[in-house]
């Protein structure tokens, strides 16, 4: 039986199927993207292959010679900012099933859909300034020296490509 045979009914139902195959793979693309990034950051911060990468974080604590003081201060600054990174992607996570949601509901492209698109957007941008400000409020227990080290590898990780 050729698609022409089956009904518009059947034709819908099997596009539906295939765009929230599609949103999904793109999600999980997205996420995968996201984790390598997150990776290959790592690599590029420790100047290490990415298996053996510890992330900016353990730069900072490893690379930087902190004091105690600097060293408390910084695990406070983590402490805060990981309770706020997950109240943020929980908020991405929602997003993401509103997505889905918009696109089991509608057959085609809707405003209910952009609209879910939208919130993802809002979600992912609120994560990335989030982000940005933790570093640098973790550039701001540094000195002068320690972060002109902390702003060149920052940098290099986010001008160099992925790999």
């Amino acid at each position: 039986m050729t698609t022409l045979d089956q009904g518009p009914s059947a034709m819908r139902g099997r596009a539906q199927r295939n765009l929230v195959l599609m949103a999904l793979v793109a999600f999980l693309a997205g996420a995968l993207g996201a984790g390598l990034g997150a990776v290959g950051v790592a690599s590029v911060v420790r100047g290490r292959p990415p298996a053996e990468a510890a992330g900016l974080h353990a730069m900072v604590h490893e690379v930087l010679e902190l004091t105690a003081e600097q060293d408390r201060a910084l695990h406070e600054i983590e402490a805060r900012f990981a309770v706020r990174r997950r109240e943020l992607e929980a908020q991405l996570a929602e997003a993401n099933r509103g997505l889905a949601a918009a696109i089991e509901a509608n057959p085609s492209y809707a405003l209910e859909v952009g609209e879910a698109v939208d919130r993802i957007h809002a979600a992912m941008g609120e994560l990335q300034t989030a982000t940005v400000a933790h570093i640098y409020e973790m550039r701001a227990i540094l000195t002068d020296e320690q972060a002109a080290v902390f702003d060149d590898r920052i940098a290099r990780a986010l001008a160099e490509p992925p790999s």
